[in-house]
């Protein structure tokens, strides 16, 4: 699974930047960058059988979860409020055969679920507006205090 992984995010890797969201919101007199970035958590598990001289019924099951890291921030500082988003994201597909020795054959697959977690982490964002406002307000006024 390690392998998945990491081959995913090698995959991904010249996307990357496509896959992030990035807003920029105006409250009370400040301007915050909002920085939304997928967190993606690979598996995959061969399913059916292999009897002998018979024909094989393995399959492999591929699946990506799509978390949302969101981090709110100041132009030119350092530090941002981070935080991952409870709506996750569930992607999964299958595979003639054995997962052993098939990471490329998977990567490539959850690859072209790359348009799919870009819209996924823009609708996250979209909707994510009233609480970005919210959690401006209390660690404002947990600093003032």
């Amino acid at each position: 699974m390690i392998a998945f992984t990491a081959a995913l995010a090698t995959i991904l890797a010249a996307a990357a930047p496509t896959l992030s969201h990035q807003a920029t919101v105006d409250h009370a007199g400040t301007s915050y960058q909002l920085r939304y970035e997928p967190q993606l958590t690979t598996s995959a598990k061969t399913i059916g059988a292999h009897a002998g001289a018979r024909p094989s019924t393995q399959r492999c099951r591929w699946t990506v979860v799509v978390h949302v890291e969101r981090q709110i921030g100041q132009p030119g500082k350092a530090h941002a409020l981070s935080h991952i988003l409870p709506i996750t994201r569930q992607f999964s597909g299958d595979l003639p055969g054995s997962c052993v020795g098939r990471a490329t054959a998977i990567d490539a697959a959850q690859a072209s679920k790359a348009d799919a977690i870009r819209a996924h982490v823009a609708a996250v964002a979209g909707a994510d507006r009233q609480t970005v406002l919210a959690e401006i307000d209390s660690a404002r006024s947990l600093a003032l205090n």
